[in-house]
């Protein structure tokens, strides 16, 4: 039995909201494909950082949902464990499931495929929080919460710069003024898309009460701290930015491979904690490449689909911020929204 989601609206579990992004933005009409793939995202609960890397996902094959969480939510670890765990073991429909955790995300989701190890036959961890009791965010992050509520805001602004990409306002210059465009966003159809989202991205982006934040840090991200990751019996991909500043990402990968039977490590250079699923990583090409002889994922067995990177090299654009030459014209700002050309390029 296969499932396809054809509406719109989110679909909720207990504590979570789930949603196909690629309908919701407007890249695909309808979900299908061969496996399911499940994203849990940081403890912000948003779901923004991957965005770029989804239409190529699609196109090779899986109907991507995407966990998030609203702002306010206090729900305790294991309520998220449940909440994941059922909507994946209901909306699988007989394949295989995928599942990608980001930052806090990556825990939750090492022990969420313990819990549906029945469906989830492969793991992607995104520079886990598994490490955040050693994580600059663990030292500087709590005396902030002590802050009165006036200094609140001030202290919060202190930590951007272990989240922000030094690279990132360099690569948004380049794409804004088309000179260059992301490695994964190669044909008008998904140039469309990646407009229409990031035209919507000041609107979706959570602003956490300081309640929350207490709550987040102490119930979520001090116990996935405590997962045990050695426990993970599925094929695991970790993909860590080599200039993460959150946490100590290249060393947490490194541990986690030692760990596990079958795992390998990506690096992804010049990327921060959050950026590091932008433009610098083709993640379609790195799962086919490595998941790709698992029986639940044979659909991926042929060449993977490769960056512009291989073909061709355009200096410090190509190497620090995952940027590469045009292949076509730009797409007007209009045309973000604009059904027929949609229809032209081929939504499916």
């Amino acid at each position: 039995m296969r499932c396809s989601l054809v509406a719109l609206a989110p679909v909720a579990s207990a504590l979570m909201q789930f949603r196909a992004p690629l309908i919701a933005d407007g890249y695909a009409a309808k979900t299908a494909g061969d496996a399911l793939l499940v994203y849990l995202p940081g403890f912000d609960g948003a779901n923004l950082a991957p965005f770029l890397q989804w239409p190529a996902l699609h196109d090779a094959g899986f109907d991507v949902r995407c966990a998030s969480i609203d702002e306010d939510d206090r729900s305790t670890f294991d309520e998220l464990v449940k909440a994941a765990s059922s909507y994946i073991e209901r909306e699988a429909c007989d394949r295989p499931c995928l599942l990608v955790g980001e930052s806090f995300g990556g825990a939750l989701a090492t022990v969420v495929a313990q819990q549906a190890s029945n469906v989830v036959e492969g793991v992607v961890l995104v520079n886990p929080a598994t490490c955040y009791a050693e994580s600059a965010l663990a030292s500087k992050a709590p005396p902030i919460l002590e802050l009165p509520a006036w200094a609140y805001y001030v202290g919060l602004a202190s930590l951007l710069p272990l989240f922000v990409d030094r690279h990132g306002v360099r690569a948004l210059f380049d794409i804004v003024t088309n000179k260059r465009l992301p490695c994964v966003i190669e044909t008008p159809r998904q140039e469309a898309y990646m407009g229409r989202v990031a035209l919507s991205l000041p609107e979706r982006i959570a602003r956490m009460p300081r309640g929350t934040l207490v709550w987040r840090l102490r119930e979520w991200l001090d116990v996935g701290a405590k997962v045990d990751v050695g426990a993970l019996k599925q094929p695991t991909l970790v993909v860590f930015g080599d200039e993460d500043n959150t946490l100590p990402s290249e060393r947490e990968a490194a541990r986690v491979v030692a760990l596990l039977t079958k795992a390998r490590a990506v690096r992804v250079p010049g990327a921060g904690h959050a950026a590091t699923l932008g433009s610098r990583v083709d993640l379609r090409a790195e799962v086919a490449a490595f998941f790709g002889a698992e029986p639940g994922f044979s659909f991926l067995a042929g060449a993977p689909r490769k960056m512009r990177a291989d073909a061709s090299q355009d200096g410090e654009a190509s190497s620090l911020y995952g940027l590469y030459p045009r292949t076509h014209a730009p797409v007007a700002v209009f045309d973000y929204f604009n059904a027929e050309n949609d229809a032209r390029v081929g939504v499916r």
